[in-house]
């Protein structure tokens, strides 16, 4: 698949980056149409602001203000999940650069490839999902993709061990822009694990990662979005789903990196007994920005949703969330519950949450909340009594409180990763690791 757009994005160069996007954009003729539309979408709309009401507390000046482009290949350690021996596809600077082991009994390929041999679900499903209309950066994603991966399962495959995806933005003659795409079609009755691992990667970027799947009836999908990516980059990323009847999709999105992390969930239950377990956890310090939007369309009756998601801030960092579950009309019998619990832990921590509830039908069991604060002064307190100094009570109780996210990982490699990296950040790490 030929390069769809140069790729020099900032806002001072939007007019002529359009313009040479326009003029390279090539490939079959059903994908041209769709980064047109996608280029189209984001020329209208523009880089968003904090007049836009989705943006209003995230800044996007930092990002704005550099010039990224094409870094090229780049020689860079694969970051390692220790206990973790599984299927995997390494991209960097959304490349494609190394496969692991790819199951035999399900496709799983480069999207470039599946593009170019016209695969039917690239076909059907690609760009249709992250709808361009309501995910802008999926829309400028849309335009400028290179590759990625295609996951397509047979209907009633279980897949054997999970498969781990590794994105990795290293910064080259210029700061690096990546745009992997991920899509994934479940057939009926279908199982896999899937995990997105965004590594540490060096340097400036900016990833502008979208993933689509569409869950058949019966399928279960559990899906880990690990992002630490390096200090200086900027993250920007969306993941949408359609959930058919009696199917699953169990999310668990970890963010610890980046000095701008920006990640929309946006899931459609459109089939009756579909669900969608949603675990959230973000971990940001000095001056790092977290931002969580999640929605969920109750489209059809006996549907149900559940959301838990907490934020630990400290330094001068900050948090968003937003979480929007829409009960449409003739939808009974949906079950949606929602949660957002933030510890901040520095004076000079901020985060805004906004919790919504939009409900046209009757019959539903909804409910939602959340809560910001600072450490429980009592179990302090009794740590102490214990023996325990001031700086590992603390800790402790910071890893309590975030462990609540973590313990619902069932991927144990997984989890004892995102486990280390919480406590990583915590003062006294090496005494909590004798805890923990």
């Amino acid at each position: 698949m030929s390069v769809a757009a140069e790729r020099a994005v900032s806002a001072p160069s939007l007019p002529d980056w359009i313009e040479t996007a326009a003029a390279r954009a090539e490939g079959p003729a059903w994908l041209a149409e769709r980064r047109q539309a996608g280029l189209a979408q984001f020329s209208a709309a523009g880089f968003p602001s904090r007049r836009d009401e989705d943006w209003k507390y995230t800044d996007l000046k930092l990002v704005t203000r550099r010039e990224f482009g094409d870094a090229g290949a780049a020689d860079v350690a694969v970051p390692a999940i220790d206990g973790l021996e599984c299927p995997a596809l390494v991209f960097v600077n959304g490349r494609l650069t190394e496969t692991r082991h790819l199951p035999a009994d399900a496709v799983a390929m480069p999207l470039a490839q599946a593009v170019a041999a016209d695969h039917p679900a690239c076909r059907e499903w690609l760009g249709r999902i992250a709808r361009p209309e309501r995910h802008r950066f999926a829309a400028l994603s849309a335009a400028l993709f290179t590759d990625g991966v295609l996951l397509d399962l047979p209907a009633g495959l279980e897949l054997a061990a999970p498969l781990r995806l590794v994105f990795l933005a290293v910064e080259g003659a210029s700061p690096a822009l990546a745009c992997p795409r991920v899509l994934l079609r479940a057939g009926a009755n279908s199982r896999a694990t899937i995990i997105e691992h965004y590594g540490e990667g060096r340097g400036e970027s900016l990833s502008l990662p979208v993933t689509e799947m569409i869950l058949h009836p019966g399928a279960r999908i559990e899906h880990y979005r690990i992002q630490e990516q390096a200090g200086k980059a900027f993250h920007i990323g969306a993941l949408a789903a359609r959930i058919e009847s009696d199917a699953t999709l169990v999310s668990h999105n970890f963010s610890v990196g980046a000095r701008i992390a920006r990640v929309d969930l946006d899931v459609e239950l459109a089939g009756p007994g579909a669900s969608v377990e949603m675990n959230g956890l973000y971990v940001v310090r000095d001056r790092q920005h977290a931002d969580s939007h999640t929605r969920v369309d109750h489209a059809v009756p006996r549907t149900r949703s559940d959301e838990l998601y907490r934020g630990v801030l400290a330094g001068k960092s900050r948090a968003v969330f937003n979480g929007k579950a829409i009960v449409h009309p003739g939808a009974a019998g949906t079950d949606a519950r929602q949660s957002n619990a933030n510890l901040l832990l520095s004076p000079d921590a901020e985060v805004d949450t906004k919790p919504e509830l939009e409900i046209y039908a009757d019959d539903v069991k909804c409910a939602h909340g959340a809560t910001t604060g600072q450490l429980d002064t009592a179990a302090l307190f009794y740590l102490r009594t214990r023996g325990i100094d001031e700086e590992t009570a603390r800790s402790l109780l910071t890893f309590a409180f975030a462990d609540e996210v973590m313990a619902r990982m069932t991927l144990a490699p997984v989890r004892r990763h995102a486990e280390q990296l919480v406590v990583g950040r915590l003062p006294d790490a090496d005494r909590i690791r004798e805890f923990t």
